[in-house]
């Protein structure tokens, strides 16, 4: 009577034909572009989906807002990019800008003690 179990040499030949089934697979959906769409929610307010897990809802007023200062947002993401976190960073850089930020308001602080000190800059002699 033959056996039905597999060979290890069969078995490892199937974990490694998964693990490229699965790497390619994981692959694909890395690279699969997800297009927002966007709809008008049960509330009334625009919801856009496909940024994120939920969807971005804000009422068409706010929108029309956020609209007009597109390239005031955009500078102040190229200006704060070093302490923005993305979507991709790794868990170290992620520390990193979290310590960054940590450190803003004391700067800002510093900054503010600075100006006020700095002779000639309050309009007083």
């Amino acid at each position: 009577m033959a056996s039905t179990n597999p060979t290890r040499e069969e078995m490892i030949k199937e974990i490694e034909a998964l693990k490229a089934a699965n790497a390619k697979l994981e692959a694909e959906r890395a690279a699969k572009v997800v297009k927002p769409t966007v709809r008008v929610s049960d509330k009334g307010a625009i919801s856009v989906y496909g940024l994120s897990r939920f969807p971005l809802t804000v009422y068409a007023e706010s929108f029309l807002k956020l609209l007009a200062m597109g390239d005031e947002i955009k500078a102040f993401i190229e200006a704060n990019k070093a302490v923005l976190s993305h979507k991709g960073d790794t868990v170290e850089v992620a520390q990193a800008k979290q310590a960054m930020r940590d450190k803003l308001p004391h700067l800002a602080a510093k900054l503010a003690e600075r100006a006020a000190s700095a002779p000639g800059q309050t309009g007083t002699v």
